[in-house]
């Protein structure tokens, strides 16, 4: 999406037209990675604005402090503008999350649902990962680990989320994460994940992963 090179940003661009310092409020339907690029908006009309980010530009979610690779498509956010150097093109000068994008099927009844009270004492799965969340989706997630590379483990419905030791949900769980998986594989040969943690808890030492 570089310069707003793709061809839904190239029709946003066309289309939009100078703007003044404002706020712009919609949902994030595209950026670019890297502290340097162009991120899309696409307010309740349907019209998609295209705006500048850079290293200065700040980042608010739930009241703190954000990178800007924290932010996910489908997040509702708001965007303070200013002019740029290219009049067509502002520049954002702030961005706040007003509400994280809708949770995947399922997530919010999985928290809802009982843990068993085995579940601690005799956990499930004889696999346990570590490493790095490189993309996260609906009913799924793909980790970098350093001994087997990528890969990839179904989010189920009862899986349980933990951050910094405490239980937490799924939204919680961020791209670029350091997290801990328990896991184990279903009857199609999976991985699929029954707890995964994150946090303060994953302090070196802690566990070691292993290869599935």
């Amino acid at each position: 999406m570089r310069g707003c090179a793709g061809a839904l940003f190239a029709a946003a661009l066309a289309a939009q037209p100078p703007a003044p310092d404002n706020v712009v409020q919609g949902t994030l339907v595209e950026r670019d990675s890297g502290m340097h690029g162009d991120l899309g908006i696409r307010a309740r009309d349907n019209r998609v604005s295209c705006f500048r980010f850079d290293s200065a530009t700040t980042v608010e979610r739930d009241g703190l402090s954000a990178r800007m690779a924290e932010l996910r498509n489908g997040d509702i956010v708001e965007v303070v503008t200013e002019q740029g150097p290219n009049p067509r093109l502002p520049r954002a000068r702030a961005i706040r999350v007003v509400r994280n994008r809708p949770e995947p099927p399922g997530a919010r009844a999985a928290r809802r649902m009982p843990a068993s009270p085995l579940e601690d004492l005799f956990p499930r799965g004889n696999l346990t990962l570590a490493g790095v969340v490189t993309e996260l989706g609906p009913g799924r997630m793909v980790l970098r680990t350093r001994t087997t590379g990528e890969a990839e483990i179904v989010l189920r419905e009862d899986t349980r989320y933990f951050g910094d030791g405490r239980q937490a949900g799924y939204s919680g769980l961020r791209m670029n994460a350091r997290v801990f998986v328990r896991a184990g594989r279903n009857l199609d040969d999976n991985i699929e994940a029954y707890q995964v943690m994150w946090g303060d808890i994953l302090r070196p030492g802690y566990a070691q992963p292993a290869k599935p």
